[in-house]
């Protein structure tokens, strides 16, 4: 409903409604900003794309003033969303990082972790023999897999966010998407928890990576 506001406010000449519904956009996207999980982040970056794009058209508009162009400018300097998902991932990493104590000493089986847990003693039996699998066989690699992954993931997140500088923790975050070649080869099959939690945290890195790209073009834009 904002951004449909805002291009009718840019439609009838009128910038400071425009103007408005954008700062109220931007004020949307600062609800979940400590809420640390990745599905709240991925909320904010919905929004945040919505404020972008509505941003781009706005900033069309011959009639801005300094004023409102300062206002934009620290809405977009105040929606960056690296800071949150960084957070967000380490602590999504700690929690399956508890997640794998709970299995190695039996606490939990692989369906109870994730949620998907079958009802009937069949299902529980079957549960529990799969987790017993992966803690003799399997749990020596994929443990280690994943805390390694997760470690690359938020060291490219940290370095662009420090550095401001996307080059810079480009071979960190190419090197990443190599990575997530093993889980199409046999031995990504037998990485179950690494198979289940970090195709979508990767995801979830990309999207954010598209985000802020686009949030400083508009910055360099106002500038």
């Amino acid at each position: 409903m904002a951004r449909s506001c805002k291009h009718s406010s840019l439609h009838a000449q009128q910038p400071d409604g425009a103007v408005t519904n954008l700062t109220a956009l931007f004020h949307l996207t600062a609800w979940h900003d400590e809420e640390f999980t990745v599905m709240n982040q991925m909320i904010r970056v919905a929004i945040g794309g919505l404020a972008l794009h509505s941003t781009w058209a706005t900033l069309q508009h011959p009639g801005l003033t300094d004023a409102q162009l300062s206002g934009i400018q620290g809405g977009l300097t105040s929606g960056a969303m690296l800071p949150g998902l960084i957070r967000a991932f380490e602590v999504e990493r700690a929690s399956i990082d508890r997640m794998f104590v709970n299995l190695r000493t039996g606490q939990e089986t692989f369906s109870y972790a994730w949620g998907s847990g079958g009802s009937t003693g069949w299902s529980r039996a079957g549960e529990q023999m799969t987790t017993v699998a992966w803690r003799i066989f399997l749990s020596d690699a994929d443990e280690p897999f994943y805390l390694r992954s997760m470690q690359r993931l938020l060291d490219a997140l940290r370095k662009a966010h420090q550095l401001r500088s996307w080059s810079a923790a480009q071979p960190d975050l190419a090197a990443k998407q190599a990575e997530m070649l093993v889980f199409e080869s046999w031995r990504g099959k037998l990485l179950f928890a690494s198979a289940m939690a970090i195709p979508n945290f990767n995801k979830a890195m990309q999207t954010a990576v598209r985000f802020e790209t686009r949030r400083e073009l508009r910055l360099a834009a106002i500038a």
